[in-house]
């Protein structure tokens, strides 16, 4: 966010006679830097002219943003910086605050309810008191937060780091706990020994088995706990060495070993150099293919419902490649796969999967997918997906196709992102660099599209309904739909468009909002074949209507953007006689 905006959100403060009350609802504050060096070089350069100045921008408790009491409700925040801010008590209710940096920050008594808060980075910062309830934290960094007596109630932490936050009194009543990670031990004397986890694991189902009524079902607390009995100290304390297995086998050779799943409903495999493919077949047993110096290298054991297999670890740096063919019985639920580096390719699954490699691609095909996969450097391609689904990489593409009621989250800082068919529920994707191309059925949640430099095409069904929003800092917007141009906040900028409006019923439409930095934005209707952008954009002060559009579908669609407030009377009017009679 440029500082020409920063210090526009500095001058409203002031205006109002400080943050309490100021309605920022809705607000596009995307980017915006206000960490607190860049507050307190603002604070430095008014006070060279005005040495007392005492600014309401400036929090007294922080140091930092003062927005303490302001409204921010479905404020859009996502990427800011806003370390050191003073959010005390500040409402927040369905903001979108993905990848916000607020270590350190004052959110005390904040409402914070059904926020986007995925990726953010919340370290030491205070939330005493805060309302969470329902907010979405995946991924989060809450270590060493403050969260006594906060709301966490109904909240997704998924993979969320709760380590050494405060949880005094908290309540985390219908949260959503999964793969988080927790500092047990913290307020108690000295760390507990390996051997007493699993003490501490049914002293855990012990607690929450008995206020079952405010949790939820006896079969998810019971199932929750088992979780934790695996997880605690990073899995279990017994490991058994593959080794004899391979007695005998010359080196290079190929050799097989079977594993009993014994009920097992969960593989975790971990390897720190190799490529890893995986089918599933009907089998009751884990069956591993690789070399004879592979099994030497590779260690197992179990626990809480759950087959560990990894790589040994040496006392010394050493590198052995592991290449592994694993089958797999139908019968698992839950996969958890790491390479260091190499690829992970899948055929034929049907569970919650974690995937992670630090270079290599991630591919299954003919599979039904829920989880995530993340790469360092790599392609991501998968069928079928469903459910809650994150999708990282670093350098590479995504490919999705056929999504079943999935809500997506996926991110690329360079590459490409295409969805082909099936039906999504939700989704924000975000690249730095690259095209994103959507061909599927979109729910009535929120769909956001963001690009710092790359195309985005989105192609819907007749039958779609959807609310639009489409913006570009440089190219321009073709729609086979009708769509008003409206002004972007702040100075204008040349090749700059932004282009709202509204399609099919009123009733469950999809919420969505496109944004890129420099491209072209395309809204074509399945099959049809749009005329692109030209290549070289001409601002202009108002779009006549798309071919085939009539003067009156234009002048309706300026009308309902006026009564939605997305426009004023003025623009309206300048609009309708830009379009001609």
């Amino acid at each position: 966010m440029a500082s020409d905006t920063l210090r526009d959100l500095l001058l409203q403060i002031e205006a109002h006679g400080g943050p309490q009350g100021l309605d920022l609802s809705g607000a596009g504050l995307t980017e915006l830097d206000a960490g607190l060096e860049v507050i307190q070089a603002e604070l430095a350069q008014l006070r060279a002219t005005q040495p007392a100045a005492q600014p309401a921008w400036l929090s007294p408790i922080t140091g930092g943003l003062n927005l303490s009491r302001a409204i921010l409700r479905h404020a859009n925040l996502s990427d800011a910086d806003l370390r050191g801010a003073d959010l005390g008590e500040a409402d927040l209710e369905g903001a979108v605050l993905a990848d916000v940096d607020l270590r350190q920050a004052n959110l005390q008594g904040a409402s914070l309810r059904a926020a986007r808060l995925h990726d953010i980075d919340l370290r030491q910062a205070s939330l005493q008191g805060a309302n969470l309830e329902q907010a979405q934290l995946d991924d989060g960094d809450l270590r060493g937060a403050n969260l006594a007596g906060a709301n966490l109630r109904a909240a997704r932490l998924h993979d969320a780091d709760l380590r050494d936050a405060l949880l005094e009194g908290a309540n985390l009543a219908e949260a959503d706990l999964e793969d988080a990670r927790f500092d047990w031990g913290r307020g108690r004397r000295g760390r507990r020994r390996h051997s007493e986890w699993p003490a501490l694991a049914d002293e855990l189902r012990a607690q929450v088995m008995a206020e079952v009524d405010t949790w939820a079902s006896p079969e998810r607390l019971a199932a929750f706990a088992d979780e934790v009995r695996a997880g605690l100290g990073e899995g279990p304390s017994e490991w058994t060495s593959f080794a004899p297995a391979s007695t005998g086998q010359p080196a290079g050779e190929a050799v097989s070993w079977s594993i009993p799943r014994e009920g097992a409903t969960t593989l975790r495999l971990s390897v720190g150099l190799g490529s890893i493919r995986l089918v599933a077949e009907e089998r009751d047993d884990i069956l591993l293919q690789g070399t004879a110096e592979a099994c030497e290298e590779l260690e197992m054991a179990r626990s809480g419902g759950a087959v560990h297999i990894r790589q040994r670890r040496h006392s010394h740096n050493r590198a052995q490649r592991l290449d592994l063919e694993v089958a797999l019985p139908q019968a698992l639920q839950r996969l958890q796969v790491r390479t260091g580096l190499g690829s992970i390719h899948g055929r034929a699954i049907a569970a919650q999967v974690r995937c992670t490699t630090g270079q290599g691609d991630i591919r299954f095909a003919e599979s039904r997918l829920e989880g995530d996969a993340r790469t360092g450097s790599g392609n991501i391609a998968l069928a079928q997906v469903q459910g809650r689904v994150t999708l990282r990489t670093g350098s590479g593409n995504v490919l999705l196709q056929d999504a079943a009621q999935a809500i997506l989250s996926i991110s690329t800082g360079r590459g490409k992102v295409q969805l082909e068919g099936g039906h999504v529920q939700e989704m924000r994707i975000h690249t730095g660099m690259g095209d994103v191309r959507s061909a599927c059925a979109l729910g009535p949640g929120a769909c956001e599209v963001h690009t710092g430099a790359g195309a985005i095409t989105l192609e819907l069904a007749e039958g779609q309904a959807a609310q639009i929003e489409a913006s570009t800092g440089m190219g321009q917007v073709a729609s086979d739909w009708p769509l008003v141009r409206v002004g972007r906040p702040g100075p204008a900028a040349v090749g700059s468009m932004r282009m709202v409006g509204s399609i099919g019923g009123e009733a469950q439409r999809a919420l969505i909002t496109l944004k890129t930095g420099m491209g072209n934005i395309h809204l074509r209707r399945s099959g049809a074949t749009a005329s692109a952008p030209a290549d070289t954009p001409t601002p202009e002060p108002a779009r006549p209507p798309a071919p085939g559009v009539t003067y009156e579908d234009a002048r309706l669609a300026i009308l309902q953007s006026l009564s939605r407030g997305e426009i004023s009377a003025a623009e309206a009017e300048e609009l309708i006689n830009a379009l001609g009679a």
